[in-house]
């Protein structure tokens, strides 16, 4: 079987999501038929997490206010660099405002296009992944039904709150078992 047969079988089961942070590392993450692998390339450095669906406990996601901040951080010193140039007239500020302002209004448009921020994490019993793959409402909206259909699909042959507690129940009533005694205390150690 050729390379690229081999690795269109795979991408068939396998769904990969990629994005970039703003320090230039890959995220990466890969929702297969049982676990879920994040991947965080640094370049020289690459950090690995698998997670398997049956141990996961919830999903959550969390808006952040970075989306507000950043819009803030960016709109005030555009405005504050056009407002010479529209009250005073002269080409020098025009251009001293475009070049100003220019920049910011392009971080403006970007962050509005990409939209809302927010955290993800994946919960188990023992720890709370966060999920840096996700960072905007709008990737989650994509990626997180995907990761809940396959945890939906990893758990259905678990049982039940309720079936778990009928079993403890049964088992209770049908055999008690006695407490150990209490031990004596311990001496007191005098000198």
């Amino acid at each position: 079987m050729p390379h690229d047969a081999k690795q269109a079988t795979r991408d068939k089961a396998d769904t990969w999501f990629r994005r970039r942070d703003f320090l230039g590392r890959k995220h990466l993450l890969k929702v297969g038929r049982s676990h879920l692998i994040c991947v965080l390339d640094g370049g020289y450095s690459q950090r690995v997490t698998r997670l398997a669906f049956h141990d996961v406990e919830a999903l959550l996601l969390r808006p952040t206010p970075r989306f507000f901040w950043t819009n803030l951080a960016v709109a005030v010193p555009a405005v504050l660099a056009l407002l010479p140039a529209i009250w005073l007239h002269p080409s020098a500020w025009i251009v001293f405002s475009g070049l100003t302002a220019g920049p910011c209004l392009i971080v403006l448009i970007a962050n509005l296009y990409l939209g809302p921020t927010c955290r993800c994490y994946l919960q188990t019993r023992v720890q709370t992944k966060p999920l840096k793959m996700i960072a905007r409402t709008r990737h989650a909206r994509r990626i997180l039904p995907l990761i809940r259909d396959a945890v939906l699909q990893a758990q259905a042959d678990l049982p039940t709150v309720a079936e778990c507690r009928a079993r403890r129940k049964e088992q209770g009533q049908m055999a008690k078992i006695p407490s150990p005694p209490i031990p004596p205390p311990l001496p007191l150690a005098t000198t």
